[in-house]
């Protein structure tokens, strides 16, 4: 399963902001690229990804929901929630929503109705074993799912 193409894009604040979110998405980041391995767990900010910025910010945005195999969204901010539907056809199936927001109707619901959403609570973001540990169980649901729909079989399997 290890050889499979597997792409995860962990999308939300900056790494520079400095809130408990934006730290929570690099511990995010470094638990599920322990698991799938360095360069399939990215960043839209990662200087790799510069040159696909360079045709635009909602282009790149797009192209990144389009390649992506599992996306983690943490919406600290409007950005990650108006991504969240614009692209939400190509998110489909594949992403997945931690937030203490909890905003019924409206934009918000449509951002997310077609969308894995888990409601956290505001200390989480500190320890946040929960969150990792439910990230990284929809990401390797994903990437087993995609491993099987290629055909392929485990070890113990005959």
């Amino acid at each position: 399963m290890k050889t499979t193409p597997f792409i995860v894009f962990v999308w939300g604040p900056r790494p520079s902001a400095g809130t408990p979110e934006s730290r929570k998405r690099k511990t995010i980041r470094d638990d599920l690229a322990q698991a799938l391995g360095e360069g399939r767990v990215l960043f839209s900010e990662d200087a790799d990804l510069a040159p696909l910025a360079d045709a635009g910010y909602y282009t790149a945005e797009y192209a990144e929901a389009r390649i992506a195999d599992a996306v983690v969204i943490i919406p600290e901010s409007e950005g990650p929630l108006i991504e969240a539907a614009m692209y939400s056809p190509d998110l489909l199936g594949k992403t997945i929503v931690f937030t203490t927001k909890r905003v019924e109707g409206g934009f918000v619901e449509t951002a997310y109705g077609a969308l894995k959403v888990v409601e956290v609570e505001q200390h989480e973001w500190e320890r946040c074993d929960r969150i990792r540990r439910q990230a990284r169980a929809f990401v390797e649901t994903l990437r087993a799912y995609k491993f099987r729909s290629q055909g392929a079989r485990f070890d113990w399997e005959f």
